[in-house]
């Protein structure tokens, strides 16, 4: 999977927003999954957020993933 897809999944937005929590490996699953609820997204969505949130950084895509979403103008300049 390519990189616009891995953010497409997991959102922009939710990207930058829980990136520190994305990046430290040593948050359990289920603690990302219980911040990403309280957003009000579904169980399924969570699951995948939380899912390809962690695979950009395990795949070293981060920084490539930060420079789409800082070039995009499909987000708030706030983001």
């Amino acid at each position: 999977m390519d990189i616009e897809k891995y953010l497409r999944r997991v959102g922009m937005k939710t990207f930058v927003e829980y990136y520190k929590i994305f990046e430290d490996l040593t948050i359990e699953r289920k603690e990302i999954l219980s911040l990403l609820e309280k957003e009000n997204f579904t169980k399924n969505s969570c699951d995948t957020k939380a899912s390809v949130g962690r695979t950009i950084f395990k795949k070293n895509m981060e920084k490539l993933a930060l420079k789409l979403i800082s070039n995009s103008d499909k987000v708030d300049s706030d983001i």
